[in-house]
């Protein structure tokens, strides 16, 4: 992954600071390895998956889903956790808080999906900024669940968003589709002891009976006719969803919208959606209204919301104004969103905080709550990051 990669495009010429390293994270069909965790000295069943060879109608993610299984040693849990990459990020970023995810029990798959322009565009477009709320709940919505359909299966969007920096994103492209596919295709894999021991274990996170679902499965058969595709749903009772920045807002954003609640919701600095026009203009935090549909009711319970952020109130700008701009917008906005999240967070969401070390620029301070490269950082050396993700899966 480069540089580029791992913060908002609109800051792209503060890529060195970010001192990200590349992510040795080729694609591949399937990719058998045994991993280990550092934290952990456990060696963790993971493999990757094409999302384009898990169902025809899939075009847009080109990087792989990253699939992890607890070791033999570890009892499984019933449970799935589907992990959200920030923008531009590619799963291959996340494998720390997936394999620790995997020391707990969980089965995970950090899922691969249309992830290449910022939310943020929504609010700094000036194309866009007259309507930037809708922006954000219609490409929240096209990314989620599809713009040319609803997530009851009903036509929505018949024609592409007016939002020139975003890919179109059909239902064949969502993340709910890119997740039932992965499902799947894990169901009807050959048994491996290496990656994927009881393929039957995936079926409970799949309801079949789903007549008016608009995603649809192969079961496996990608040659298959069309009056042989099975309408799904995830299971999601049984699901766990998390995301990191970008990835933060569309787990909340899907856990509030879908019509049954999630087993429960981890949001690591985000969301970050956020209204400002040229009477709020974004450097006065102050001033900085959230976006309304997060303050929508929510079908998942505000208590099974939880957030890690990391706090950057001693944090030294490593350039000046741009990087102090930065530190308000990555700071505050999850917090403040948090506040209003389902339109009565404040006394609901769980919130955590870390402190990174004071010498991270704004950009690795936000990435240290789930990204690699900034944990990897021997100043980050700092045991307690395993017990915040810990804690936001084992309190109940």
């Amino acid at each position: 992954m480069s540089p580029t990669h791992c913060f908002p495009w609109w800051i792209a010429g503060l890529a060195t600071l970010l001192l990200c390293s590349p992510s040795a994270f080729a694609d591949a069909t399937v990719d058998t390895s045994l991993t280990t965790n550092a934290a952990t000295s456990t060696a963790y069943l993971a493999h990757k998956l094409k999302p384009q060879d898990t169902g025809p109608d899939i075009t847009l993610p080109t990087s792989s889903h990253y699939v992890v299984l607890p070791p033999a040693q570890i009892p499984r849990k019933d449970v799935l956790i589907v992990f959200l990459p920030g923008s531009f990020a590619q799963t291959g970023d996340y494998e720390k808080i997936s394999q620790r995810f995997a020391h707990n029990g969980y089965s995970v798959i950090d899922l691969s999906y249309d992830n290449s322009t910022d939310m943020q565009k929504c609010d700094s477009d000036s194309t866009i900024v007259a309507t930037q709320d809708i922006c954000y709940f219609d490409e929240r919505k096209a990314i989620s669940f599809g713009r040319d359909k609803n997530y009851d299966g009903t036509i929505a969007q018949s024609a592409p968003l007016p939002y020139a920096n975003f890919d179109d994103v059909l239902v064949g492209d969502s993340i709910v589709h890119l997740l039932v596919s992965a499902i799947d295709t894990l169901r009807h894999e050959p048994a491996n002891p290496k990656t994927n021991p009881d393929p039957i274990y995936w079926d409970q996170f799949l309801i079949r009976s789903a007549a008016n679902s608009p995603y649809l499965v192969y079961n496996s058969d990608l040659n298959a006719n069309t009056d042989r595709r099975q309408p799904v749903y995830p299971n999601w009772s049984k699901i766990i969803l998390a995301g990191h920045s970008q990835g933060a807002g569309h787990a909340a954003y899907i856990a509030m919208m879908i019509p049954v609640p999630v087993r429960r919701v981890l949001m690591f600095s985000g969301p970050e959606d956020y209204n400002s026009t040229a009477q709020n203009p974004k450097t006065d935090p102050a001033k900085r209204n959230s976006v309304p549909w997060l303050s929508q009711s929510s079908s998942t319970p505000l208590s099974s919301f939880w957030g890690l952020r990391s706090s950057d109130g001693t944090q030294q700008p490593s350039n000046g104004a741009v990087a102090d701009l930065a530190e308000k917008l990555f700071g505050e906005r999850a917090v403040f969103n948090w506040d209003l999240l389902g339109g009565a967070g404040l006394d609901h969401v769980h919130r955590l905080t870390i402190r990174a070390p004071s010498t991270f620029n704004s950009f690795k301070n936000h990435n240290s709550t789930a990204v690699d490269y900034a944990i990897d950082d021997p100043l980050f050396s700092d045991p307690p990051i395993y017990q915040q993700w810990d804690q936001m899966l084992q309190t109940p």
